[in-house]
């Protein structure tokens, strides 16, 4: 069942500001992702595997509630940014969302299809293995607060 009053559709270039703030909003603490521009947007889509018609926008009242950009590199599918407004979470758009990517790049005949989650998003993590993910890496960032105490506890 789709959400109420969404529409999923392909991406239209109108759509930059609206996907831009949404990314910046449903990405507030990833410091990388959250803070795209209209040059970064500009610059991936740049990129030799961009494909306009692998980015999905959720538009409700006129307005971007949510995006799935999807990518297609050397026969491998990724699930690139999937992304909803705060305000609209919880509504379904990021599961219809994500189906709607991925029946597109089973289209597109790819290998695999992988995706790159922070091992802290209790609610992606559960979505993904509603569609059938399994954990296939863990990659672990250690950062210490105190360099002199990490070098004391030195043996």
């Amino acid at each position: 069942a789709s959400p109420t009053n969404v529409t999923i559709r392909p991406f239209d270039p109108v759509d930059l500001p609206g996907l831009l703030a949404v990314n910046a909003r449903a990405f507030s603490d990833h410091p990388e992702q959250g803070a795209l521009d209209v040059a970064g947007f500009e610059a991936r889509a740049a990129e030799p595997w961009f494909d306009a018609s692998g980015l999905f926008i959720a538009e409700r009242d006129g307005r971007v509630a949510g995006f799935h950009w999807t990518k297609v590199e050397d026969g491998i599918g990724e699930v690139y940014v999937l992304g909803v407004d705060p305000e609209a979470q919880g509504q379904g758009i990021a599961r219809s969302l994500l189906a709607v990517g991925l029946t597109h790049l089973i289209a597109r005949d790819v290998s695999a299809i992988e995706l790159y989650v922070e091992g802290d998003n209790h609610s992606a993590l559960a979505l993904y293995a509603g569609f059938g993910f399994a954990e296939a890496a863990r990659d672990v960032l250690y950062v210490s607060k105190t360099p002199e105490a990490a070098v004391r506890g030195q043996s």
